[in-house]
């Protein structure tokens, strides 16, 4: 059925805060899913995060099932390399959908999905 399938796909941004009092390298971001395709994180590292800065990193996702979207809270892993070693970092992020009942506050992939599919 090439060319009757359109693409759902959206871009998260996601801010990360150098939180310790030494600089911080992050080696990778983001991760595909249930339903969720990670296309890339648009802006690769390493990057060297210093004590009380910000970056913003940009996620591509590509929803390959609608119904196959996590439902529930789905951290966004953050890779991090230290002298002690590589660990991981999970972010919970949420979004707020104003609707018609006001507003509720979702798991960033609900949100995201529920306005793609």
């Amino acid at each position: 059925m090439r060319g009757n399938w359109t693409r759902r796909s959206f871009d998260l941004k996601v801010q990360v805060r150098g939180e310790g009092t030494e600089a911080t390298t992050i080696i990778g971001i983001g991760r595909s899913g249930a339903g969720l395709k990670l296309l890339t994180p648009v802006a690769r590292g390493p990057y060297v995060l210093q004590p009380g800065k910000i970056v913003t990193f940009k996620l591509g996702y590509e929803i390959t099932d609608c119904g196959d979207v996590q439902k529930g809270e789905w951290s966004v892993p953050i890779h991090v390399r230290s002298d002690d070693g590589d660990t991981i970092v999970y972010s919970p992020l949420r979004l707020f959908n104003v609707g018609t009942r006001g507003p509720v506050e979702l798991p960033w992939q609900t949100a995201l999905a529920g306005q793609v599919c």
